[in-house]
């Protein structure tokens, strides 16, 4: 056997779950229309296009924010251009879509993944072909929208997390998106779509 088929194998014995993004939004076409606008304001970091779309009770923390005074405040949204929350949509509505309940979730994967699990430890392989190593920086295969759990995240280097067939290993923090990262959530609210919240946390 080749190494480089060797390499393939190793990755296809982690026995992690899989969770690729899935988008079970796309059947309304109300909502995709909505959601096309939200895509819309953010690659032309819209402020006022997204502020439009943005529910005047929107979940902004889980301390009490709330509304669109609260969402620009923590997003300072003053500087428009400047803001972090360009790239935080960006990359949450890249990574699909789970209807809960008439309630959209961007990315799919935290409603994909077990009620049970810790949203915290949780993470995922975001990228496809995320290089997994051993600690002495041996590749041991490749990450492919894989559950996996992080056991210790540093400052610097590497991230070290637990494989579902126990193993510990490391990959590049960059790699991973845990469950608890940013949500987003959207709703219809008198007949129109609207961003009812964009949090982290639990």
């Amino acid at each position: 056997m080749t190494a480089a088929a060797l390499f393939l194998l190793g990755a296809s014995l982690f026995g992690s779950t899989r969770l690729p993004p899935v988008d079970e939004c796309a059947a309304d076409p109300s909502f995709v229309a909505f959601r096309s606008g939200v895509i819309a304001a953010v690659e032309k970091r819209d402020f006022d296009g997204l502020m439009l779309l943005v529910d005047d009770r929107a979940l902004v923390d889980f301390g009490g924010g709330e509304g669109k005074d609260a969402f620009r405040s923590a997003w300072e949204l003053g500087s428009a251009g400047q803001s972090k929350v360009w790239d935080e949509l960006k990359e949450a509505l890249s990574l699909g879509c789970a209807l809960r309940e008439s309630v959209a979730v961007a990315p799919s994967f935290p409603s994909q993944l077990d009620p049970d699990a810790d949203m915290f430890e949780s993470a995922l392989a975001v990228h496809p072909g995320a290089l997994v190593r051993d600690k002495d920086g041996k590749a041991l295969g490749k990450l492919d929208w894989e559950v996996v759990t992080v056991i210790e995240l540093p400052e610097q280097g590497d991230a070290r997390i637990k494989l579902a067939d126990g193993r510990e290993a490391y990959v590049a923090p960059g790699d991973l998106r845990s469950a608890a990262d940013y949500r987003l959530t959207m709703e219809r609210k008198s007949g129109a779509w609207k961003i009812t919240a964009f949090v982290a946390g639990d």
